[in-house]
């Protein structure tokens, strides 16, 4: 096995040395750290220990890879213990060990497409994992708990589960390892505007990031294409936890109706449509903030009690000024509703598109015949008869913008759409 230097081994240990046992149901023994040491040929040295059933005589040990060279197991004294190897897992002899170590190497861990290599593992617990010295990376999936850099090379702790961490050998600063790494952000930048993210910052990084490739500023480029991936990673991630929590206070909201005071679920409602708004332009933390205001207050609200008939005589007339004005409102905004556009709306075969784009989403399917069924939708129409949030409305209408199957525009204040004439079709 290749060795790790004693500062290695030292950081290692005590980044482990915060992790707590997990207990796996089904299994008899009780996993406790991991570390994957890779190297620049994608061997990866892999150590594995774990508490043993104190009952069993001999415990079956799932292994990560399909090959495992060197294989050895030691029990917390360094006392070596018998083992036999099969598909997928290796069979110790604990003899009433505490503890048991299996370290091994394997090749089948790390995979190399181009100039980018990757190392996938399916982990029982929080896991350290070192890549090559000079090694750059270029996607961590999920994101990682913790990155430290030690002698020039990073080393990762990555939370239990399956994980992927991506990087690229060679000489930083030069042409071809800054091109990989521009593509790298592009298809980063593409992944998030495709889900209807809003990734301005991620956008105007990977444009510096081709400014100083096409200057010959190699070293410069890389920097900010490594900028671009992180941002639009981060912001996909924080968009997708805002649309969560706007959801969660909704349907929130909607089970506390009639069970805390009006006042609150007003309040309430109106920081789930600022959350809303904060989403659509981008602000996901802001929206993520007011969504989790919203549910805090709904949690945090007392239960009405019993009403005496004079409350209950007020509440109502109080309901009934309220319906005359919302009604009253509503008449007007219905007046001033602007008009749809007077050309002839787009003729599009949507069971062609279906047909060819088995990939979109039912939902979108189901919006895009509502448009076309009315000719053309404003933005409100397509939330009322779908029951969406806004935020969803434009997730969805950036989505199907970026597919090239919808047109966005606005008519007076209000955003409307239409479909878009596709290539071929009349």
């Amino acid at each position: 096995m290749h060795s790790i230097t004693h500062s290695k081994a030292v950081m290692l240990l005590l980044a482990l040395a915060a992790f707590s046992l997990t207990p796996i149901h089904g299994l008899d023994y009780t996993p406790a750290t991991l570390t994957l040491e890779v190297f620049a040929d994608g061997t990866v040295d892999v150590e594995y220990t774990f508490e043993p059933d104190p009952t069993l005589a001999t415990v079956n040990v799932t292994l990560m890879g399909e090959d495992y060279m060197n294989l050895l197991a030691a029990d917390q004294d360094g006392l070596l213990l018998d083992w036999a190897i099969h598909p997928g897992f290796v069979e110790v002899d604990s003899l009433g060990s505490d503890e048991i170590k299996v370290s091994y190497s394997t090749q089948s861990l790390t995979n190399k497409t181009g100039s980018t290599w990757s190392v996938a593992v399916d982990a029982p617990v929080n896991h350290v994992l070192a890549i090559p010295a000079g090694a750059v990376l270029v996607e961590l999936a999920p994101p990682p708990i913790d990155i430290i850099v030690m002698d020039n090379r990073a080393i990762i702790t990555m939370p239990a589960g399956p994980s992927r961490v991506s990087y690229i050998l060679g000489s930083t600063g030069t042409r071809e390892h800054a091109l990989v790494l521009l593509s790298v952000a592009k298809d980063a930048v593409d992944e998030a505007k495709l889900g209807g993210v809003i990734v301005d910052d991620a956008e105007a990084a990977l444009a510096q990031a081709r400014g100083a490739y096409d200057a010959g500023l190699y070293t410069q480029s890389e920097q900010y294409s490594t900028e671009a991936s992180r941002l639009a990673q981060e912001t996909m991630v924080l968009a997708g936890e805002a649309d969560d929590a706007i959801r969660e206070a909704r349907t929130l909201m909607q089970s506390k109706q009639g069970k805390i005071s009006q006042g609150t679920i007003e309040v309430a409602s109106g920081l789930i449509d600022a959350a809303e708004d904060a989403y659509m332009v981008g602000e996901y933390a802001e929206s993520l903030t007011q969504a989790e205001q919203a549910q805090t207050m709904l949690l945090e609200a007392k239960e009405t009690g019993g009403i005496d008939q004079t409350l209950i005589i007020a509440g109502a007339a109080l309901v009934a000024l309220v319906t005359a004005g919302v009604f009253m409102l509503r008449r007007r905004g219905q007046a001033r509703e602007p008009e749809r556009p007077e050309e002839p709306p787009v003729n599009v075969d949507l069971d062609t598109i279906f047909r060819d784009r088995p990939h979109l989403r039912t939902d979108d399917k189901a919006v895009l015949r509502f448009i076309q069924g009315k000719g053309g939708a404003f933005i409100t129409e397509v939330r009322d008869h779908f029951n969406i949030p806004k935020s969803s409305a434009w997730r969805m209408a950036r989505r199907l913008e970026e597919e090239g199957l919808l047109m966005v525009s606005t008519v007076g204040r209000e955003t409307y759409f239409q479909l878009k004439k596709q290539g071929g079709q009349p």
